[in-house]
């Protein structure tokens, strides 16, 4: 296993002046060129039966038989337990995934959420628990362009936008920016700026971004990147006034495939300026284990 540093040790005391740069560069952010290690670790295959089992305290089960075998079917962290359903018997044919959120010492349903995919992509989204509705819109090359959310019995709603940028391999795009802002009568409440640097690591296992509001494990929303991410800079304004800024850092290790096996991530903001580090061991297997 080689190990590979991303980013150096992150300084409280130069932490915050990083902040108060990197958030208001507005240069198209593109990632950096490709190491030789990078380039081998492109070429090696990855099983298409290979699954991810375990992501820090998260384990996996995957659906065995059946139209919908691979599928992950429920995610066990230390406090939940997700379980993944499906079904497409419909006219229209579309899948239909329904999650449910399980407090594990109660066995308490916390949250529901119901997906709508047609042809691969997410079109439709329901916070069942809190009446919030989604609406995915995709762009020419079929990657999550906006997400339009609506609070159910408020005159509140939200939008992301997602900005991608050529990644230098021919039709490739990477997201680079993401944009939201919340929306009350009509007027800007809040914005936030999210812009991502990357590795020049491949990204062997490519999951939904966890800085973005979607579900990390359903492969739903199309891609976002072929390399892992490296940087995430946030800004963020409440009524046009600054509010707060944040700085999230990655470094990894990898197997000899290319997978990462370890991510740790490093965390500060404005609000205080003391570094939040944490480690997860990812693990990836052909013998997954599901619903038999």
């Amino acid at each position: 296993m080689k190990q590979i540093q991303l980013a150096g040790n992150l300084l409280k005391s130069s932490v915050l002046a990083v902040l108060l740069t990197a958030c208001h560069n507005d240069q198209l952010v593109t990632p950096t060129e490709k190491s030789e290690v990078a380039v081998n670790d492109e070429n090696a295959r990855i099983p298409a039966a290979l699954r991810l089992v375990k992501d820090g305290q998260a384990t996996f089960q995957y659906i065995k038989n059946g139209k919908f075998s691979g599928r992950i079917s429920k995610v066990t962290t230390a406090s939940y337990n997700i379980e993944y359903t499906y079904d497409n018997n419909n006219p229209a044919g579309d899948l239909w995934i329904t999650r449910k959120v399980y407090e594990k010492s109660s066995n308490t349903l916390k949250k529901e959420y119901k997906y709508q995919v047609v042809n691969g992509r997410c079109v439709t989204s329901q916070n069942v628990t809190y009446g919030y509705s989604y609406q995915y819109k995709y762009n020419a090359q079929n990657l999550l362009d906006e997400v339009q959310i609506s609070y159910n019995g408020t005159e509140e709603s939200a939008t992301q936008k997602y900005i991608y940028a050529p990644s230098g391999a021919a039709n490739s795009f990477i997201l680079y920016k993401i944009e939201s802002k919340k929306i009350k009568s009509g007027n800007i409440m809040s914005t936030k700026t999210q812009k991502i640097i990357y590795t020049a690591i491949p990204d062997k296992y490519p999951l939904n971004p966890g800085y973005a509001e979607l579900d990390t494990y359903l492969p739903i929303f199309g891609k976002f990147s072929h390399l892992l991410p490296k940087e995430i800079h946030e800004n963020e304004l409440f009524q046009g006034i600054f509010h707060k800024q944040a700085f999230t850092t990655y470094t990894y290790s990898t197997d000899v495939d290319g997978l990462a096996t370890s991510r740790t991530t490093n965390f500060v903001c404005t609000d205080n300026p003391s570094v939040v580090s944490n480690t997860a061991t990812l693990e990836y297997s052909t013998n997954w284990q599901g619903i038999p």
